[in-house]
C-alpha cells in the first residue's frame, strides 16, 4: 500500500512539475513576442548598451522607446531622440537613428523630432520618419518624411505643401562631424526636385525621377538605382 502511494505521489509530483515548465514555457513565449531580446541603444555619449526593447507600432517607436537594459531589467527606461544617437532591433535587423535639434545648427524642424527608421544602407542611406496621422476632411492621412544621407550632405525629402520658402543651407552632426544638409520645402512633390539636385552626376537616374513615388519601395529603389549607377561610372 505504501509503495502505491509513493508511484501515486511521484506521478503527482512529476505532473506538477510538467505542468510548471509549460506555464513557464508559455509566459516566456508570450514575452518574447513582446520585446526582442536582441536589441541595443547607443546614448548621446557613444555608449552601447544592450537589452531588451518593447515592440510598439511604427509611428510610436519613432516618437519614444521603453527599454530594459540587461544590467537591471526590472527598470523600464523610455528614451526619445534627445536622448539617444539610435536604436537597434536585432531579430528583425531594423536600425532607428535619430537627427535631433542638438545636432542641427540653423532651424531643424520641431516637427521632425523623432527616430528615423533605416530603409536603406550603402553609399548612400535612405531614412523614414514616420509622423502621427491627420485628419483631413474626415479622412487619416498618414504623414511621413525620408532623409537622404551621403558622406558629404542630407537632403530632407516631404511630400507637403507648404509656403515655398528660399532655399537654405543646415547642418547635422554625424559622428562628431558636421555635413552639409539642405532642406527644401514647396509644393507637392518637391521631393523630386530634391532628388533631381541630389543625383544631377547620373543622367539616366535623373530620366526616371518623375514616375518615382513618395513611399518606401520606389524611393528605395530609385537610391539603389543611383548607387549602382555612380559604381558604373568608376570601373
Amino acid at each position: 500500500m505504501e509503495g502505491e502511494n509513493n508511484k501515486t505521489f511521484n506521478r503527482s509530483m512529476i505532473k506538477s512539475c510538467l505542468i510548471a515548465a509549460l506555464l513557464l514555457l508559455t509566459l516566456s513565449g508570450f514575452c518574447q513576442t513582446k520585446k526582442d531580446s536582441e536589441s541595443y541603444v547607443i546614448t548621446i555619449d557613444g555608449d552601447t548598451i544592450y537589452g531588451v526593447l518593447k515592440k510598439r507600432s511604427e509611428i510610436d517607436m519613432c516618437k519614444g522607446i521603453r527599454f530594459y537594459s540587461n544590467q537591471d531589467p526590472s527598470i523600464e527606461s523610455r528614451y526619445t531622440a534627445a536622448d539617444l544617437e539610435g536604436f537597434y532591433l536585432g531579430s528583425k535587423d531594423l536600425s532607428y537613428r535619430s537627427f535631433t535639434n542638438e545636432k542641427v545648427i540653423g532651424g531643424f524642424s520641431k516637427e521632425y523630432d523623432g527616430f528615423w527608421k533605416l530603409l536603406f544602407d550603402g553609399e548612400l542611406s535612405l531614412y523614414k520618419l514616420s509622423l502621427p496621422p491627420q485628419e483631413l476632411d474626415g479622412i487619416k492621412r498618414y504623414v511621413y518624411a525620408y532623409m537622404l544621407q551621403t558622406d558629404t550632405a542630407s537632403f530632407l525629402l516631404t511630400n507637403s505643401v507648404a509656403v515655398k520658402k528660399k532655399e537654405q543651407e543646415f547642418f547635422v552632426s554625424a559622428n562628431q562631424s558636421f555635413t552639409n544638409v539642405k532642406t527644401f520645402h514647396g509644393v507637392k512633390n518637391e521631393y523630386l526636385r530634391i532628388l533631381n539636385y541630389a543625383f544631377q552626376d547620373c543622367d539616366e537616374v535623373c530620366l526616371k525621377l518623375a514616375r518615382v513615388g513618395f513611399n518606401d519601395d520606389e524611393l528605395t529603389q530609385i537610391v539603389k538605382d543611383y548607387v549602382d549607377c555612380k559604381q558604373t561610372k568608376r570601373r
